[in-house]
């Protein structure tokens, strides 16, 4: 039910749709990994268990492709939180170095492919389109 209500829309308008497992997966009784797989489950769900030994679930990055689809014009980011520090439970944990390294990797990639910069900007006007295929 709570699913329905929070992804219901994108579902029934056949709408792409991606969420990030964050700290408060921790809360749910269900783990990181059912989560995501319950997200996959549903029409539309681009959301992705990430790349292995980056530690935690749904670290992943999509690209926003030109209409024409021969450059990225935005990257979007999707990292899966940490709970809480060893301290206690007052602060959050910083993300994983390999969950940064994912992050400068993908930047260094779409630069690369950008003829060296890292995103085409177009001031909002040149319309984008989601790419098929996660770049993780």
């Amino acid at each position: 039910m709570r699913r329905q209500k929070t992804y219901g829309g994108y579902v029934r308008r056949g709408l792409p749709w991606a969420v990030v497992i964050g700290k408060h997966a921790e809360e749910c009784p269900a783990g990181r990994a059912d989560l995501m797989a319950a997200q996959r489950a549903l029409p539309g769900c681009l959301s992705q268990a990430g790349p292995e030994g980056i530690g935690r679930v749904g670290n992943y990055t999509y690209r926003l492709v030109s209409a024409c689809g021969d450059r990225a014009v935005a990257t979007l980011y999707f990292l899966d939180s940490p709970a809480y520090a060893d301290e206690g439970r007052r602060r959050y944990a910083p993300l994983a170095p390999a969950q940064i390294e994912l992050c400068l990797r993908t930047a260094q990639a779409v630069g690369s492919e950008n003829g060296g910069r890292r995103e085409a900007h177009h001031n909002g006007r040149h319309p984008a389109a989601l790419s098929s295929s996660p770049q993780s």
